[in-house]
């Protein structure tokens, strides 16, 4: 039986970077659907209760899931879409006039080249030069984005899909193949559901946390440039909230742009007050209405999930938002178990083994 054994480990331990290789596509659409699994099974068990048919209960709430992510897709990216042409019509270069110093520069750049020109002692006709290099820059950077947006939609349709059918096979599977999990690892069963529960509080924690920062911050922000007149007031709110994702420092790449041009501009109360006013909401959202949300599900401080979520996004994508925090509050709990059982091996009588399965 030994014998038998060893030669099954070394066949898995050979099979295991060929199955990788095969799963490794499917590893971001399996790790949303998880972490929508989570956060959908309380509506997935009343639904399934309701009707007494779980299989009907999974395909609805998997099938709503999938309208709900499109349609908010489709606002977003037609909203970007929108912002992205007035932005380019904004700086896009007129047509070139001889001298660079005597080119047009678009009505923005414009602006803000005779905002400079006016407060610096600089040769007017080199602040128009480098404006309209920069202007230049700025309408290359708004084809690339475009680009790149057009690009990634095939490949996030195709993750969207397989998202949905992991999700409902979670909806269906999900609590048995976690007992089973439970039953295949070496700890006791309290231990197991200790650390299963981490994870479950971590994602609702993280994601309930993050959708209300992102709606405070999007509708504070929104009002302070709708207040102040500034252009498309609404999307950059929307933009803010977004960006609000990464606690700190997210929804600043918004504001902080807005009210810089606002001084440059000449327009002093007008981006002082955006400064205040946009400083201030991302200061309450994240060291208050955050941890607030969050408290009782995620045992972390606000700094800490800011870095887990900086560090997160480097390490997995747009999906380090939820497995940054995920991943550190995961090896705390480990720690905090592994603590607790060199604590009760210690405790344990002479000659007497520990109660704690290994």
């Amino acid at each position: 039986m030994r014998r038998q054994l060893i030669f099954l480990g070394l066949i898995a331990v050979f099979l295991l970077p060929f199955a990788w290789s095969v799963a490794a596509p499917f590893v971001k659409a399996l790790l949303l659907a998880i972490v929508l699994g989570v956060l959908l099974d309380p509506v997935y068990t009343r639904l399934s209760y309701k009707l007494h048919r779980p299989r009907l209960a999974a395909w609805i709430v998997t099938i709503l899931t999938g309208v709900v992510v499109l349609g908010a897709a489709w606002t977003i990216g037609s909203a970007l879409v929108n912002q992205i042409s007035a932005a380019y019509a904004s700086v896009a270069p007129p047509a070139p006039n001889g001298s660079p110093a005597l080119n047009p520069l678009p009505p923005l750049a414009e602006r803000v080249a005779n905002a400079l020109a006016s407060h610096l002692p600089v040769d007017p006709a080199v602040v128009r030069e480098q404006t309209a290099k920069v202007t230049n820059g700025a309408a290359a950077w708004v084809l690339r984005a475009v680009g790149t947006v057009v690009s990634h939609t095939t490949s996030a349709l195709v993750t969207l899909v397989l998202v949905l059918l992991f999700l409902y096979q979670f909806l269906r599977h999900g609590r048995e193949w976690v007992d089973k999990a439970l039953a295949s690892v070496p700890v006791d069963i309290e231990t197991g559901t200790r650390l299963v529960q981490n994870v479950h509080s971590t994602i609702v924690g993280v994601v309930g946390g993050t959708l209300v920062a992102a709606l405070s911050e999007g509708l504070l922000t929104g009002l302070a440039f709708a207040v102040a007149g500034v252009r498309s007031a609404a999307m950059l709110g929307l933009f803010c909230g977004i960006a609000s994702i990464v606690p700190l420092v997210g929804c600043a790449v918004i504001w902080v742009p807005v009210a810089i041009f606002e001084l440059v501009s000449g327009n002093y109360v007008r981006g002082v007050l955006l400064a205040v006013w946009c400083g201030l909401a991302t200061i309450v959202v994240d060291d208050i209405v955050r941890p607030a949300v969050a408290r009782g599900h995620i045992q972390l401080h606000t700094l800490a999930i800011a870095l887990s979520i900086i560090g997160g996004t480097r390490a997995f994508g747009a999906l380090g938002v939820i497995f940054g925090p995920l991943v550190i509050s995961l090896l705390l709990a480990v720690l905090r178990e592994f603590r607790t059982a060199v604590a009760l091996d210690r405790a344990a009588p002479s000659g007497q083994p520990s109660t704690i399965s290994i």
